[in-house]
């Protein structure tokens, strides 16, 4: 994850905030739009979803890979967006 698509992801998850914790996950992003390319080399390299795809663009979300790869030490995923992994 080059700086362009970590900055990209971490407005996706809605940081920095006060809690350091992530606080959504997702982000719309239209085919004009700068950050489009940024989003779709996410998508390729596994570190992004493509959820819907519509007339205004496309909304995508971080996989976990993704997410943590955008996180500073200090900050935290929400459990809500990405529960944690439980070994069998």
């Amino acid at each position: 994850m080059n700086a362009e698509q970590r900055a990209l992801a971490r407005r996706a998850l809605g940081l920095p905030n006060s809690l350091a914790r992530s606080s959504r996950n997702y982000t719309a992003v239209h085919p004009d739009a700068l950050a489009f390319v940024p989003w779709m080399e996410m998508v390729e390299a596994g570190l992004a979803t493509v959820e819907k795809v519509g007339l205004s663009g496309r909304v995508c979300l971080l996989t976990r890979a993704g997410a943590e790869a955008a996180l500073e030490p200090h900050e935290r995923l929400d459990p809500e967006d990405f529960p944690p992994i439980h070994a069998d």
